[in-house]
């Protein structure tokens, strides 16, 4: 008798608990939005993450004379993630853990691990992108930058602010100090 494994669905990565989110969007529309957002993504670049267990699978529904591949919004970042993941250089595997960490509920203390691991790895990520905006505006505003702040507000008022301290030695060779 042979066992098949089922991979998980967006589903599976939300609490028992919490309402289906609306709408639903076909995996068409669902592209659609993507791309007017400015994220080069196809139908079948998801298929291909959803088999490599990087993104969940759509459930599938009835819609339009048809089965369909329905996803909800709250998926469309993980995407943008994805593509800003692999534009960086991050293996696969990376991209894998850190979507996981960023979107999927946790459910142990080795999840809980993982997802802080994978903040970490991405605020560290975020040096030399802070330090070229920071170039920037030194080469724009003609005035030295001492640190960058950005605050991160969630829709339910959570926030977390990330201080970016750059200490230039020199204009070759700067060191970004990263307070959370």
């Amino acid at each position: 008798m042979t066992t098949v494994e089922t991979k998980e669905t967006w589903r599976d990565w939300m609490h028992p608990d919490t309402p289906e989110p609306e709408p639903l969007l076909t995996r068409a529309q669902f592209v659609d939005r993507l791309q007017a957002e400015g994220v080069d993504v196809s139908e079948r670049t998801l298929a291909h993450w959803e088999n490599k267990d990087i993104l969940p699978r759509a459930i599938r529904r009835w819609r339009d004379g048809g089965p369909k591949a329905l996803y909800p919004e709250w998926l469309l970042p993980a995407v943008n993630t994805i593509r800003i993941m692999q534009d960086m250089g991050e293996s696969l595997a990376e991209i894998r853990a850190t979507i996981h960490s960023i979107y999927r509920l946790p459910l142990s203390e080795d999840e809980q691990i993982a997802r802080n691991t994978a903040y970490d790895a991405t605020v560290k990520a975020l040096n030399g992108p802070i330090f070229a905006l920071a170039r920037q505006w030194e080469q724009w505003a003609r005035d030295d930058i001492e640190s960058l702040e950005i605050v991160i507000r969630g829709a339910n008022g959570s926030a977390s602010t990330l201080d970016f301290s750059i200490a230039m030695r020199s204009r070759r060779h700067a060191k970004t100090e990263i307070n959370t």
